[in-house]
């Protein structure tokens, strides 16, 4: 089990690089680059989440995790498979996704996002490095000059106003915010709707709420938010449970909340024979922050007759997860720039395998905005598609826009 120490931790990384010098200890060590990450991901939120995804994969290795100051994350272990490192830092880049310093255009890995080292060869560089690190936070200290979180007058979701938000989301009808979108078979003759995807339209929430804020502008924060949300929705649903819950739908919920009593009072009011209906989306990246809570949910959902869809996955990580591993039922990937119609690349060859391997009819296409995104799943074998093409053609009358 690795020991965590916490924030300006400089000084214990110095002295452990030190005392290593010989490179006694098999240590080597994986330096993640977080304090280049966007500000709106340097919090003590996303920093938790980033160690528990570390604590996880690393659970029967020996070691140590460093959290500098300057949100940089150190991780000293030994005797660990270079496959279960790989898997780590795949699932924090995952995690970071949306961030330039994880991903660069068309989906490249940037390979500033981590620094690997083996002591017996990189120690002078790892000791140089920590050595700033820790004349850094001697001269922040002096100066007194630690970054201070500040209040804004615009829109911007901050800690600020976080207790507000919650105050209102707690008393807040989410009606007019509430939409569904279907998930349909690509059939000869068009789409036949297969389930609908309940969903909270945050521009629409927003608008309902006193205090002036982009729920979406921190996603970190909105993202502690999905909880309070998560209770609404399932409140929601049930009250209106002959209208919502007499056809096939699917729900995107936290780990946190399926494991809590809000979730086990909702499963009561489920007929048993309906629970085959009824999928539960989980993201990807919830599950690499807590596998085991994801293990315990699982069992429980499959145990009890619902099914399991993979959340948030694109054209990358959909080939590196597995459905028989993780144990779910569906997958859902979402269209986006980097997926083109030329079928005879190597990308799409291996994006075919990989559906293949999934199950055709397992495997969602989200945002279809055009034909061509139905036309290009088709070629790679998937079914099943979601989207606001879609949603034109089987409502082309219809207003509200998912």
């Amino acid at each position: 089990m690795l020991t965590t120490y916490a924030k300006n931790s400089e000084t214990r990384l110095l002295d452990l690089i030190a005392k290593t010098r010989d490179g006694s200890g098999g240590y080597y060590v994986v330096h993640f680059n977080f304090s280049r990450l966007s500000d709106h991901y340097k919090n003590e939120y996303q920093l938790k989440i980033s160690v528990n995804i570390i604590n996880d994969i690393l659970r029967e290795a020996e070691g140590y995790v460093f959290i500098t100051s300057d949100f940089d994350i150190f991780v000293f272990c030994k005797s660990v498979l270079p496959n279960v490192v790989k898997k780590m830092i795949f699932q924090l880049r995952y995690l970071y996704m949306d961030d330039q310093l994880a991903y660069q255009g068309e989906g490249r890995e940037n390979p500033d996002f981590c620094d690997i080292y083996e002591l017996k060869i990189g120690w002078n560089d790892l000791f140089n490095i920590a050595k700033a690190k820790l004349e850094r936070l001697e001269r922040e200290i002096e100066k007194e000059n630690y970054p201070i979180t500040q209040l804004d007058d615009g829109g911007v979701l901050t800690p600020a106003k976080l207790a507000s938000v919650e105050q209102e989301l707690g008393k807040t009808n989410i009606a007019h915010a509430f939409r569904s979108q279907p998930v349909c078979a690509a059939k000869h003759d068009g789409f036949k709707v297969i389930f609908s995807e309940a969903y909270i339209n945050i521009a629409a929430l927003g608008n309902q709420l006193r205090t002036r804020v982009d729920l979406l502008s921190n996603r970190t924060l909105f993202r502690y938010l999905t909880q309070i949300l998560d209770g609404k929705m399932l409140e929601f649903i049930a009250k209106n449970s002959r209208k919502y819950l007499q056809s096939a739908l699917s729900i995107n919920l936290n780990i946190e909340t399926l494991l809590s009593q809000n979730f086990a009072d909702f499963d009561k009011m489920i007929d048993e024979d309906f629970k085959k209906n009824i999928v539960i989306e989980i993201n990807l990246g919830d599950v690499f922050s807590d596998m085991h809570g994801f293990t315990a949910a699982r069992k429980i959902l499959q145990d009890a007759g619902y099914r399991i869809c993979l959340d948030g996955l694109n054209n990358l990580s959909f080939l590196q997860i597995d459905r028989e591993t993780l144990g779910f039922d569906l997958a859902k990937i979402y269209w986006n720039a980097d997926l083109h119609s030329d079928v005879k690349r190597k990308q799409s060859k291996d994006l075919v395998n990989a559906v293949k391997k999934c199950g055709a009819s397992r495997v969602i296409l989200a945002r279809c905005d055009s034909k061509d995104a139905v036309y290009y799943g088709q070629s790679l074998g998937i079914s099943l598609f979601q989207g606001r093409y879609i949603d034109s053609l089987l409502d082309p009358e219809s207003e509200i826009v998912n």
